[in-house]
C-alpha cells in the first residue's frame, strides 16, 4: 500500500508540476498567438483551458480528468485511477489570479495555452480539443 502512495504521490508532482510551475512566463500584451491556426481552433482551446481553470479551482477531480483524451489518459496512468491520482494534488491551495489565459497559440494538432504560472499544453484527437499529458518514457502503472 505504500508503494502505491508513494506513487501516486509522484505522478500528481509530476503532473501538477507541470501545470502549477509552466514552461515560460506569462504574455500579458493579450496576443492570442494566431500563426496560421483557425479561430475555430484557438476558440475551442480557450474553453477547454477555461475548464481547466474552472475545475481546478473547483477541485474536481473527476471534470480534471474529462479534460484529456480518455486513450491518452489510460495509456499513460496504466491501471491508476485518473481521480484517485489528481484528487490528491487538487487538494492543494491554488491561487486563482494564476489562472489568467494570456496567449493562445496553436499550431496544427497541438496548441499553448500561457497561464500566469507558465505554459499548458493541449492536443487535438479525432477533432476534438483535450489537455495534453505529459511526456514520460513509460507508462505509469502500480504494482497494487
Amino acid at each position: 500500500m505504500n508503494r502505491k502512495i508513494t506513487l501516486l504521490s509522484l505522478v500528481v508532482a509530476i503532473v501538477l508540476g507541470v501545470f502549477a510551475i509552466g514552461c515560460g512566463g506569462g504574455n500579458s500584451d493579450g496576443d492570442t498567438g494566431s500563426s496560421d491556426a483557425s479561430s475555430s481552433d484557438e476558440a475551442s482551446v480557450h474553453k477547454v483551458a477555461e475548464q481547466l481553470a474552472k475545475v481546478t479551482l473547483a477541485k474536481d477531480a473527476k471534470g480534471f480528468c474529462a479534460l484529456f483524451a480518455p486513450r491518452q489518459i489510460e495509456k499513460w496512468l496504466g491501471n491508476l485511477s485518473c481521480v484517485q491520482v489528481f484528487g490528491v494534488g487538487l487538494r492543494n491551495p491554488v491561487d486563482k489570479s494564476q489562472f489568467k489565459i494570456d496567449k493562445v497559440k496553436v499550431d496544427g494538432d497541438k496548441a499553448t495555452v500561457t497561464f500566469g504560472y507558465g505554459d499548458v499544453g493541449f492536443t487535438k484527437v479525432d477533432g476534438k480539443w483535450y489537455l495534453d499529458v505529459p511526456e514520460t518514457k513509460a507508462p505509469l502503472q502500480s504494482d497494487s
